[in-house]
């Protein structure tokens, strides 16, 4: 059984050091492959930590990262 579409979601995402979390709606559904998610409601203190994943994931990507992009990023050079 898949995700339908508007189907309202509460988003928790977490690394090592750093949470997220917001209330969205399903904008598309794949079955066995995932489903998208447009966030509705951001809390302003969450703003920052998903722009810094938003922005290494683009970094990871745009350099060719063959792996996922959100993996690791919290680790230390």
């Amino acid at each position: 059984m898949g995700v339908f579409w508007r189907t309202r979601v509460f988003v928790k995402m977490f690394t090592k050091s750093e949470f997220f979390e917001a209330k969205g709606s399903v904008i598309y559904s794949r079955p066995n492959v995932g489903f998208g998610v447009a966030f509705l409601e951001v809390e302003p203190r969450f703003l920052p930590v998903l722009q810094k994943w938003l922005r290494s994931a683009k970094e990871k990507i745009e350099s060719g990262y063959s792996e996922d992009p959100i993996d690791g990023l919290n680790e230390k050079d």
